[in-house]
């Protein structure tokens, strides 16, 4: 019996920009592990600002280019990464919400999930708000997946039972991370139709 569905927006949901031409090829790079670094666990628990996170991560990320960048120019092409998310995935988790709780856990930082919530999630008049019961954000709870604690966490606070939850997402390691902890995991393949891995 399934009770439950979490998802992780990146390529489950968010189809990104493929570009690895000259500066948007080394900045995607480099922004994929700035991200770990400034955006998601390294700040302790209290005592940090979304300033200071925002700051962290484009600092990090100009130690590397080889250009130089304003923070507006920073913050650009980092959310110009995300292209969009296809209607048919957005429908797919309305109709699953008649019938199922929907959650949402992903690795990702501020300036990532203001741009989704601003641009990608807004749909027929719907919100992130309505599209799921409640978001599970790494950046927020401090943890980051595959790790098993970022799962029991979500499993803890939603009141889910592991068992009744299916956890989908396209990096193998974060399905394995899910499934050590009891969690009915499917791996998403690029590309392949999201809708097939569900039971309607």
């Amino acid at each position: 019996m399934l009770s439950a569905a979490g998802h992780d927006p990146g390529d489950r949901l968010v189809e990104k920009s493929r570009s690895n031409g000259n500066q948007q090829g080394e900045f995607r790079h480099l922004a994929e592990g700035c991200r770990l670094i400034s955006g998601n666990v390294s700040f302790p628990a209290s005592g940090r600002s979304r300033e200071d996170v925002g700051v962290r991560f484009r600092n990090e990320i100009r130690k590397h280019l080889s250009y130089s960048l304003f923070d507006k120019d920073v913050d650009y092409m980092w959310n110009e990464m995300l292209v969009g998310i296809p209607s048919y995935k957005l429908d797919l988790i309305l109709h699953l919400k008649k019938k199922y709780n929907v959650f949402l856990l992903s690795n990702t930082n501020e300036l990532h999930w203001d741009y989704a919530c601003d641009c990608l999630f807004k749909y027929k008049g719907y919100s992130v708000k309505d599209l799921f019961i409640k978001p599970y954000l790494s950046y927020e709870m401090h943890k980051v997946k595959p790790n098993a604690d970022i799962y029991e966490e979500m499993l803890s606070d939603a009141g889910l039972i592991a068992e009744e939850t299916l956890f989908i997402d396209d990096i193998e390691a974060n399905c394995k991370g899910a499934a050590s902890v009891g969690i009915q995991a499917q791996r998403y393949l690029v590309g392949t139709d999201l809708s097939e891995l569900i039971d309607w």
